[in-house]
């Protein structure tokens, strides 16, 4: 029993053995006295001068000498196990801290980044909850490397070292990893967000540009030269709805392009809404002056025929 290889597969099975070699022990410690005494009887033999006393000492000395061993290797077999114990009990804690890691890393890789800015700033309030836990696991982590060190600093089996930094080395960079990711992930939320942002100003714009290109459409061109001459000077307050409508759009150019110079994977969309956007007020730009011309030509010709009427 002290000199078996058999430390256990498996930290129940270690169990198994440290009980068994408790067993052990508690019989060492109960065959001392026994030993002992026997050791008395043979001073005793020998002081009386034994026939024997050749075979006598040779016999105690053998005693000893195994009674000595066998505590001996029952102590190191006491450290063989105690050294497996502590390197199960990190494996198992650190093959518990992959599997949570590992469930980590499924939200940290997620692509999911809203539908709007709601759905969006939604995602970046839960993935902060997620990423102060992260956070937290650090002293998870640091503890476990701490019981790492320290069962090395122990470990008299050359296989269980070989484990465990293997272990350590995988759990290090798996939450580097992690890490790593999941600050990616925040800083995707955050694009996302400015993403979903210029698409709500965009479409806005774009709604903007619409209302001013029906209402244009709504008017007509008058009945008479005074509500010709009312629709030219309604006009000319879209025209100078344009501008300020311009600048608008001029300002979303200029978000577009920060954008998607800051995030390649959304510049076909971006550019997608820009250009939707530019076609909608260059349609608004080309109609307000077609129908400016049209209002010029109208009150020209309805001036004529009122001077036309008056002379006749």
């Amino acid at each position: 029993m002290a000199t078996s290889s058999d430390l256990g597969k498996d930290e129940d099975a270690v169990d198994t053995n440290i009980k068994k070699l408790e067993a052990l022990l508690r019989d060492i410690h109960e065959y001392t006295e026994p030993v002992h005494n026997l050791s008395k009887l043979c001073t005793a033999l020998l002081q009386r001068n034994h026939f024997d006393e050749d075979n006598i000492t040779l016999k105690m000395q053998q005693v000893q000498t195994k009674f000595e061993d066998l505590k001996k290797k029952a102590l190191h077999r006491q450290k063989l196990l105690g050294s497996a114990k502590v390197a199960h009990q990190f494996l198992r804690e650190a093959s518990e801290l992959e599997e949570f890691l590992n469930d980590q890393l499924q939200v940290a890789a997620s692509e999911e980044y809203g539908n709007d800015i709601e759905h969006v700033e939604l995602l970046i309030q839960k993935f902060e909850s997620f990423h102060s836990n992260l956070h937290a696991e650090e002293a998870r982590v640091a503890a476990l490397s701490n019981a790492a060190k320290k069962g090395l600093a122990k470990s008299a089996v050359e296989s269980d070292r070989a484990k465990v930094e293997t272990k350590l080395e995988e759990v290090l960079t798996l939450y580097q990893d992690l890490k790593e990711l999941a600050a990616a992930r925040q800083e995707a939320l955050a694009g996302a967000k400015q993403v979903h942002i210029f698409d709500r100003t965009a479409d806005e714009t774009i709604a903007w540009v619409q209302e001013k290109t029906s209402a244009m459409y709504a008017e007509g061109y008058g009945h008479d030269l005074e509500s010709i001459q009312a629709l030219v000077r309604k006009h000319q307050g879209y025209e100078r709805d344009m501008e300020a409508l311009k600048s608008q759009v001029d300002t979303v150019n200029s978000e577009a392009l920060r954008l998607s110079a800051l995030f390649p994977d959304a510049k076909e969309h971006i550019d997608a809404k820009n250009e939707e956007l530019n076609d909608s007020f260059i349609e608004l730009q080309t109609e307000a002056k077609l129908r400016c011309e049209k209002l010029q030509q109208a009150e020209k010709l309805q001036a004529y025929f009122d001077e036309y009427r008056d002379l006749m």
